[in-house]
């Protein structure tokens, strides 16, 4: 027979553990403790707590409302589960519950598991049919427990639908502006069926909401309330997409979050008209709102994960454009475009071509930002009519405006326009942008990958790469042949000054980037200044040693520098400013 210190406690020894405990005032630290060390669930020990509870030797309802988080710090949400499953089980009064309940919802905070807690009151109220009737009578007196209006109206709507639908569709009219609000978005959760569809009352009261409550509150758990009936009755479509659409346009910043956030779980079953009407809305969106913006970029991977790529490009297009936002603003979706070369092809032309200084930043992130860095990249043909002369050579000079720090990316979309010009004058022009600026500042990289293409590209293009080749190795010959000039190079003590300001510009840059990291929180930072390998002891289960030893390997980043920047720094500036200035004028 086991006792209080076996491996697996009997459920004796359990309740005795949490009566002494709770007789000492450490009750919530023996649940946590118990569910740690003992071999049993929470659902275990949850029952052990309702069995004392019912027989009235601890009230676990007066216990778990004076549970705090900044007390109980990790231990409150493992202490909380426990109190969750017990619930159901316990014989108490509503009101005291209702409290209980509310006071552990909001010690969560912003946490995503905060409302966990809300399903398990529900089912206590559904225990007894009296006490979801008890529950809206005491909300109804209190309306600062609003917040649990919703539940006990599902509650109540599992044991008798007509009675508790009356009750919400009254509470819409409430003098309080929550009451009214959480009885709205209660009309969200009844399970409708096709046999049981939303009755004309429901929709009459959301019309009805519109004309009397101007709230952006209000309005945007209207908004979201008319799009969750959409999928119950096909006949009412049209009038719940007015409904929502009427209700966005009175509402404001909040509003317009719950259009970005219905429009984050678009399916293929979400009414077109609906996807437009949500699109329209969320183009009013303040750029400053983030948690709005992250929504919408949510909302355009969806998109095209379901194949409307062109609205999603072009919804990007007109908020990056219109609203002056920075590319990673919406990092999720232009990761997508990244790994898909049609798209990025696709969108890198397009904003390019547009000439808006935030599109062609866009456009430069796809290629050397986020996800990825010097992504070779092609024209896509169907974004530029290339028999437009002025227009190829336009998004040529773009191209090495914009995408000049990453010389891969704009060699390889030089190349592909060199390809696809249509006369000889449109391909002389680009041969020289494919020169100046970019084979002057990196004949490294971008050389070789000419070179490495050529054989493969038309007889046209092969003629102007090899112009350029020579007219490349005539400017270094004519630079060799200057000879030295000792007056334009640094002496030795302004050298060594440069290094030392290099090196603490590069420190300072180091540190800025450390406090961004992911992984500085989950290891520990060692710094070595000599050795060959690295040595960690590792703990086994037996509380063991053992030494691992970890060989240094060299790593090592090539970078190449734009030459330009040491000779003519202000010229090469002001050739580029003048590529990322110019606008297309037709």
């Amino acid at each position: 027979m086991s006792d209080d210190n076996d491996d697996t406690p009997t459920e004796q020894s359990i309740r005795k553990r949490l009566l002494e405990a709770h007789r000492s005032g450490s009750l919530m630290e023996a649940v946590e403790e118990t569910c740690r060390t003992a071999a049993i669930a929470e659902e275990g020990i949850a029952g052990e707590l309702a069995a004392l509870h019912n027989n009235g030797t601890i009230d676990i309802v007066e216990a778990f409302s004076e549970l705090r988080k900044s007390e109980a710090g990790f231990i409150f949400f493992g202490v909380r589960a426990v109190f969750e499953h017990a619930l159901p089980e316990i014989e108490h009064d509503v009101l005291p519950v209702i409290r209980c309940v509310r006071h552990l919802v909001h010690e969560a905070g912003d946490d995503l598991a905060a409302g966990t807690t809300i399903s398990h009151f529900i089912m206590f109220l559904q225990q007894i049919p009296i006490r979801p009737k008890q529950a809206l009578s005491s909300i109804k007196a209190e309306p600062e427990l609003h917040d649990l209006l919703p539940a006990t109206l599902i509650a109540g709507y599992k044991l008798d639908m007509p009675e508790y639908l009356k009750e919400a569709l009254q509470l819409t009219k409430a003098e309080h502006a929550d009451m009214r609000r959480q009885a709205v978005f209660a009309l969200s959760r009844i399970e409708w069926s096709d046999e049981n569809k939303p009755s004309e009352a429901v929709y009459a009261a959301l019309e009805e909401i519109l004309s009397a409550d101007t709230s952006d509150e209000m309005l945007a758990t209207t908004a979201r309330t008319a799009a969750s009936l959409i999928k119950y009755d096909p006949s009412q479509v049209d009038r719940l997409i007015d409904l929502l659409d009427s209700a966005v346009e009175k509402g404001g910043d909040q509003s317009i979050h719950a259009s970005a956030s219905l429009l984050a779980q678009v399916d293929k079953h979400m009414p077109e008209a609906l996807i437009e009407k949500l699109l329209t809305h969320i183009n009013r969106v303040n750029p400053e709102h983030k948690g709005t913006i992250d929504q919408i970029d949510y909302a355009m991977h969806r998109l095209i994960m379901l194949g409307k790529i062109d609205v999603a490009i072009y919804t990007l297009e007109v908020l990056i454009a219109e609203k002056v936002m920075e590319p990673d603003a919406f990092d999720s979706v232009l990761h997508d475009i990244q790994r898909d070369a049609t798209l990025l092809n696709k969108a890198a032309t397009r904003w390019l071509l547009n000439g808006n200084a935030s599109l062609c930043r866009t456009a430069a992130f796809l290629v050397g930002g986020g996800h990825g860095a010097n992504v070779a990249a092609e024209v896509d043909p169907s974004e530029i009519e290339m028999t437009d002369a002025r227009g190829v050579v336009f998004l040529a000079r773009k191209v090495c405006g914009y995408f000049f720090t990453d010389p891969v990316s704009a060699a390889s979309m030089l190349l592909s326009l060199l390809q696809l010009a249509q006369d000889n004058q449109t391909r002389a022009q680009i041969g020289k942008l494919i020169l100046n600026p970019l084979l002057i500042n990196y004949p490294g990289k971008a050389r070789t990958y000419f070179n490495e293409r050529r054989e493969s590209c038309t007889a046209e293009a092969q003629e102007v790469l090899r112009q350029i080749d020579v007219a490349l190795d005539e400017y270094f010959q004519a630079l060799r042949s200057i000879g030295d000039i000792p007056e334009l190079y640094p002496s030795q003590a302004q050298r060594e000054s440069y290094q030392r300001h290099h090196s603490r510009e590069m420190d300072r840059s180091f540190k800025e980037a450390e406090k961004k990291s992911v992984f500085l929180g989950l290891v520990t930072k060692q710094t070595l200044l000599y050795g060959r390998t690295s040595v960690t002891y590792v703990r086994d289960g037996q509380g063991t040693s053992h030494r691992q030893e970890i060989p240094l390997q060299e790593h090592s980043m090539e970078f190449e520098f734009p030459r330009m920047v040491q000779l003519d720094p202000l010229g090469l500036e002001y050739q580029l400013a003048v590529f990322r200035a110019e606008r297309w004028q037709e």
